[in-house]
């Protein structure tokens, strides 16, 4: 261990239900191999916001599931 610090997980908050928050991981860090594992995509509420706001669909490719 080096002592650095790590991102551990990605996620995206979806909404609220009540007075929770309900989100999904995008990607979860992997101890073992030291790398970001993706594991989920993103909604298409959010790629319509981020296309909306200057973000090109090649740019969101890598992720985006499938």
């Amino acid at each position: 261990a080096d002592g650095s610090r790590r991102i551990m997980e990605i996620t995206e908050a979806e909404e609220y239900w009540g007075d929770e928050l309900h989100w999904h991981s995008i990607f979860k860090y992997d101890v073992e191999n030291q790398t970001h594992k993706k594991v989920g995509g993103l909604s298409p509420k959010l790629v319509d916001c981020l296309l909306e706001n200057g973000a090109t669909k090649e740019e969101l490719k890598p992720f985006m599931e499938g």
